[in-house]
């Protein structure tokens, strides 16, 4: 052996800890990914991010005219009638944990069979906020967003949102963020 240069053996030793530190590090971002707010997707094309939304019981504001109400839900819905929202997000990958919840403002737009709201809300996540606005008929299978703003690691979002309800569970929304570059 020369001075001051390794053996073979403190060689190995040192690129065997070298490897357990990277593995280790890989292992505690596959973690930390997994359990993070969102499993996310990132690509050129921007990020999207997947969530579990739970149904919550709305508070309804009836404005006149009134209406009568069945079981906590009305009747029926005319033009100027606001739904308070608000909903827990929680993880795709546990969906026992709760990451968020989903505070709106909802305005009824269009009264008659087929009532249509025009929304404006915010995601609020463990790192930041999304702001969202949008405009769908109850009767529409998947509810789509404009990502108009952010806060935090989401400042200067913006995208799309896209809401449907979970095969067999109406009371469990799978919402799709997508945030572009």
């Amino acid at each position: 052996m020369t001075a001051g240069l390794p053996t073979r053996k403190a060689a190995l030793a040192v690129l065997t800890v070298a490897l357990l530190a990277a593995v280790g590090a890989a292992a505690l971002f596959l973690r930390t990914a997994d359990t993070s707010p969102a499993a996310a997707s990132t690509s050129g094309a921007g990020r999207t991010l997947h969530f579990l939304q739970k149904h919550q019981v709305d508070h309804i504001i009836d404005n006149p005219p009134r209406t009568t109400f069945r079981h906590g839900v009305p009747a029926s819905i005319s033009i100027g009638d606001i739904d308070l929202v608000t909903k827990e997000i929680w993880t795709t990958s546990k969906p026992t944990r709760q990451v968020g919840t989903i505070y709106a403002l909802c305005t009824v737009t269009i009264g008659g069979r087929d009532p249509a709201v025009t929304c404006n809300g915010s995601y609020v996540l463990p790192s930041g906020t999304l702001a969202m606005s949008a405009f769908y008929h109850f009767s529409d299978r998947a509810h789509r967003a404009a990502v108009v703003g952010g806060t935090g690691a989401y400042a200067g979002a913006r995208g799309s949102y896209m809401g449907v309800s979970s095969p067999g569970n109406d009371a469990i929304n799978i919402d799709t963020i997508h945030l572009l570059p």
